[in-house]
């Protein structure tokens, strides 16, 4: 396993044990979309897609996503489910960056579009985090 699944499997890990534990839910929410990106930079890495500067910080998370799009070639039932990465993203930024409370329903939301997410990355491209 890459270190960044091995991240990837740390951050869902983190995220699960925090909702169960119902405390600490904005952090839940941002391990939540860190275990779907780093996945993300995995197979963008692995198919030589981008280089390890750019997948280190220097692209934005949007550009990340729009790669991994591109991979999908017009699979349109892989990207709309791969899509559901930015509703995360959403969760993820007001968890991060609003005064927004993050409830427990929100914070197992955001854990049910990273399990979808799982499911994808396993399905497409053959990544199993645990």
């Amino acid at each position: 396993m890459s270190n960044l699944l091995s991240k990837a499997s740390e951050n869902y890990k983190v995220a699960h044990s925090l909702i169960i534990s119902g405390n600490n839910l904005a952090p839940s929410v941002h391990c939540s979309y860190y275990a779907c990106l780093q996945t993300t930079i995995h197979i963008l890495l692995e198919r030589e897609k981008i280089t390890p500067d750019v997948s280190g910080g220097a692209a934005s998370h949007e550009y990340l996503i729009a790669e991994l799009i591109k991979e999908l070639d017009k699979d349109y039932v892989a990207i709309k489910e791969f899509n559901k990465i930015r509703d995360l993203k959403n969760f993820r930024k007001d968890s991060d960056y609003t005064a927004q409370l993050i409830t427990l329903p929100t914070a197992k939301k955001a854990q049910e579009v990273s399990l979808d997410l799982k499911a994808f990355f396993r399905n497409k491209f053959g990544i199993q985090w645990i």
